[in-house]
């Protein structure tokens, strides 16, 4: 798959986790797993936090990570985009004056969204990893010979697609 698709991929599974993570900080505030009554005053949040997240991952240089080798640093810009985002919920409900909006829906709402958009990366990177381990067919390969060459070649079939078969010897 190109790049562009994987990315409008990663954008497009953002789009569905913000709203979700935004729902289930109300139902786990209000312990109720459908809170209509609390979510129809600010039905609107449920369509503007999903576009300002894109563009503030978009920012922090999410999608510019690739899956495979992603590592500390997309997560830092998730949990760093999904603490701006409910900093930005609290601001918005607070300057609207947004009644029955309890402020911990935006504490649980950035904590439900560093499960789902980290959550949903490491799940597609542990998945990539799986089926390279599992289900890419290896060459076998001979090793004939001694000293630091056969070592490093060695180490480099390890690492690479390749099955090592035989014995190094020194």
């Amino acid at each position: 798959m190109e790049r562009r698709y994987k990315r409008m991929l990663m954008v497009l599974a953002d789009l569905v986790a913000l709203p979700l993570a935004l729902w289930s900080g109300f139902a786990l505030r209000l312990s109720d797993w459908w809170p209509v009554e609390a979510v129809a005053a600010c039905w609107w949040l449920f369509v503007i936090t999903p576009l300002v997240g894109v563009v503030v991952f978009a920012r922090l240089g999410l999608y510019r990570a690739v899956v495979r080798f992603m590592g500390s640093q997309a997560l830092l810009a998730v949990v760093k985009g999904a603490l701006l985002l409910g900093a930005l919920l609290l601001a918005v409900a607070y300057f609207y004056g947004l009644q029955g909006f309890p402020r911990s829906v935006a504490v649980t709402f950035s904590l439900v969204t560093m499960i789902y958009v980290g959550g949903t990366r490491v799940l597609v990177r542990s998945y990539y990893h799986w089926l390279l381990k599992h289900h890419v067919s290896k060459e076998p390969v001979l090793i004939y010979g001694a000293g630091s060459a056969g070592a490093q070649l060695a180490a480099a079939l390890v690492k690479g697609r390749e099955v090592l078969f035989g014995r190094l010897c020194r």
